[in-house]
């Protein structure tokens, strides 16, 4: 029986936990699907090394390749704005070696665990590979896969599984958990589905012809250190080009819980939403003039501010942040911030506390 595992804040993931943010995340264990998953040797040529605990890539003056074929029945069709991705755990081989960049793309033809060298060169579809940088040893990768499977789930592509090739082998090798591993049920390969939290653009501007102007997780540009360290903050938000006077709307339906002046930076707005699942969010509204107040209830696309003359510094910066409207117990506004320290620094804490990357796959805008 195929089992579904939907993950959360606080389970054996957490390197995912931030991604719970998303209206859902939907995580499926390749051991748990109808699923393939072998590699291949070039210096053998008419062997394989059929189903095995590790998904080799790489090689040492030959090269092996990664095989990855799994049953997408039990996984419903997505809609806009969903992600679909592969999770790969990369082992340490041990010894000198280091991980491979690779490409990845899907197989134009079927495989087996007895598939050999001599067809694998049938099976690539050099039109459709994606190149992606593989994490260091000890950590996961994520393989987008959303185009190969909505052309899967809608028959526009058999199914014949994914095809991963190093783009190194001069001692370099991954060595990614297969389903068959005995090592822990945690590292073994996932599908993830996110479907992203649908929000309001805040702006009176289109938002496809938005520009950001500096982005999240940045150096912050307005050049405010830690006082012990001495280290930049990092942006926590997502600043936009806006003009003076454009129009900024609620994101979503939510209560405001701050409006504060800072200095040259105009205003700022922090509104709390509540989710479905009753989990709550804050979205925060710098460089405004406010048209609202503190413990308003506003509805989503309600006009609460525009935008302020900041002369030639004048942008928009909006962030977003998972967790209910937080002060802490040094009586910061945590979730009003614009930046944070790299580490726990004047009563602030560490970047990211639970911020979000708006441009991110989490957040989809409307």
């Amino acid at each position: 029986m195929k089992k579904l595992i939907a993950f959360i804040l606080g389970t054996v993931l957490s390197l995912f936990s931030l991604q719970s943010f998303a209206q859902s995340v939907t995580d499926y264990r390749l051991e748990d699907l109808v699923t393939t998953d072998t590699y291949i040797r070039s210096s053998l040529p008419n062997n394989s090394f059929g189903a095995d605990q590790n998904l080799v890539t790489g090689g040492w003056g030959d090269a092996y390749i990664s095989m990855l074929k799994f049953d997408i029945s039990s996984i419903p069709i997505i809609v806009q704005g969903d992600r679909v991705s592969l999770w790969l755990y990369n082992k340490s081989p041990g010894g000198a070696a280091q991980p491979t960049a690779v490409n990845i793309g899907p197989s134009a033809g079927s495989f087996t665990n007895n598939s050999t060298w001599n067809n694998a060169g049938l099976m690539w579809r050099p039109d459709l590979v994606k190149q992606v940088n593989v994490s260091a040893y000890g950590y996961w990768t994520e393989f987008n896969i959303t185009e190969f499977f909505y052309w899967w789930k809608t028959n526009q592509l058999d199914n014949n599984g994914i095809l991963i090739v190093p783009l190194n082998t001069d001692n370099y090798f991954n060595f990614f958990s297969s389903s068959n591993t005995s090592t822990p049920t945690a590292q073994k390969p996932i599908i993830r589905v996110i479907r992203p939290l649908k929000l309001k653009w805040p702006l009176s501007t289109a938002y496809s012809s938005r520009v950001v102007t500096q982005k999240f997780g940045s150096d912050w540009a307005g050049g405010t250190t830690c006082s012990t360290t001495g280290i930049v903050k990092k942006h926590n938000g997502t600043d936009y080009r806006a003009a003076a006077g454009v129009s900024v709307y609620a994101a979503e339906v939510g209560i405001v819980k701050n409006i504060f002046t800072a200095s040259s930076w105009a205003n700022v707005i922090t509104i709390e939403h509540t989710k479905a699942d009753n989990s709550k969010f804050t979205t925060n509204y710098w460089h405004v003039n406010p048209y609202v107040a503190v413990g308003s209830q506003v509805n989503r696309g309600d006009l609460i501010a525009e935008v302020a003359n900041l002369g030639g510094n004048t942008h928009f910066h909006f962030g977003i942040r998972s967790g209910a409207h937080l002060i802490n117990s040094n009586s910061k506004d945590v979730s009003s911030s614009g930046a944070l320290p790299q580490t726990n620094c004047d009563g602030w804490p560490a970047f990211p506390e639970n911020f979000i990357d708006s441009e991110s796959s989490l957040v989809l805008f409307q």
